[in-house]
């Protein structure tokens, strides 16, 4: 409970007042009768005789009900079947909301399929909590090869050139207007 007292001047800095002060010990024993009485009115009983909280593992942090972290949770590629790694902080099932940009296997390794952005979806295994990590999939240039190597051209003639422009994977990037 937090009473409001307007007789004692707070200083601008520094320590709290000793009237307003508790001692570790205070506290220690406003925590064991904070318990003691939640222990009571859930229980029906004494603290000692009350259940004990259900921490099994199905409530526990890493239970079905525990809330889902996917690390990391944003990411960039910069060329096709470039991978990373997610991992997440409870057992999970891994499932590419893009398929058509990243795929996932069921250990969270994801590998660049197509530029855009992709979504990994982790879904724990009670079925009930999920996080969602985002991976930009990008194409950049490392490479350009123009074909032919060599061209020999007389005064007033004309030849074509192409240029393949690829990831630093070597996989072609097409280029849309």
């Amino acid at each position: 409970m937090i009473v409001a007292r307007s007789d004692i001047d707070l200083p601008a800095r520094g320590r709290m007042p000793k009237e307003l002060r508790r001692e570790k010990g205070d506290i220690d024993e406003i925590q064991h009768r904070e318990v003691a009485a939640l222990a009571h009115s859930v229980g029906g009983g004494n603290d000692a005789t009350s259940p004990a909280p259900n921490l099994s593992n199905e409530n526990g942090p890493k239970g079905k009900n525990a809330t889902v972290r996917v690390t990391p949770k944003y990411d960039t590629l910069n060329a096709l079947h470039e991978t990373v790694s997610l991992a997440a902080n409870v057992d999970v099932t891994w499932t590419s909301l893009t398929p058509a940009v990243t795929t996932v296997d069921a250990s969270g390794h994801v590998v660049a399929v197509g530029s855009g952005l992709g979504l990994i979806q982790a879904l724990s295994v009670g079925g009930q909590k999920t996080d969602t990590t985002e991976i930009v999939v990008r194409e950049l240039v490392a490479a350009m090869q123009v074909t032919p190597d060599a061209l020999v051209l007389s005064q007033g003639s004309v030849d074509t050139l192409t240029a393949v422009v690829s990831d630093a994977n070597g996989y072609p990037i097409i280029m849309r207007p």
